[in-house]
């Protein structure tokens, strides 16, 4: 007798239904992902970058550049910013109250003079650049009709201006405010 053996029953050769499935579940959630794909980097929360801090002396710069180009308030800003960074550079002071008088800011000029005058005490120019704002203090009191305390200020620039020039001799900034306050105040102070 003879057995016959039946041969192994062979798959189709086509893919499974469950491989169709998975594959149209990946493309399906691969068009999700680049659909939504804004809202994802959205609600990513990534460190801040390190960012080099700008320099005292690089503010200083770009207020010099600015002030070049006329924009006068933006370079008071700069030397602000590079004061507030480095109060100690007494060359950052000088510019700035010089600005704040051509721009009619004459107290806010008195303000960073005097704390120039105290960091640096034996420097001509601070005491040079406190004559000045103190002359053009007096020169918009007497705009404002307030004669006596316009004297006031006047005397406040002789008085600067007389230590900017016993300091250096060679001052002639510190001459020009001394003539400027004295011929405001007449005569009678030229002694």
């Amino acid at each position: 007798m003879e057995i016959r053996r039946t041969p192994p029953k062979r798959s189709r050769g086509g893919p499974s239904c469950l491989l169709v499935l998975l594959v149209i579940a990946a493309f399906a959630a691969g068009a999700f992902v680049i659909a939504n794909a804004d809202t994802v980097r959205e609600t990513i929360i990534l460190p801040p970058t390190p960012e080099p801090t700008r320099s005292s002396a690089s503010y200083a710069a770009s207020a010099a550049l600015l002030e070049r180009d006329g924009e006068l308030n933006e370079a008071i800003d700069a030397y602000e910013q590079a004061i507030r960074l480095d109060g100690t550079r007494v060359e950052f002071y000088l510019p700035l109250v010089d600005l704040l008088v051509a721009v009619d800011r004459p107290d806010e000029a008195m303000e960073w003079a005097e704390q120039a005058v105290i960091l640096a005490p034996e420097n001509a120019g601070v005491w040079s650049v406190l004559a000045g704002a103190h002359l053009a203090s007096g020169e918009r009191l007497l705009d404002l009709g307030d004669p006596t305390n316009a004297d006031l200020a006047f005397a406040e620039a002789v008085r600067a201006s007389r230590s900017s020039t016993e300091l250096d001799p060679s001052n002639a900034e510190a001459y020009a405010y001394l003539a400027g306050a004295l011929a405001q105040l007449g005569p009678e102070q030229y002694a």
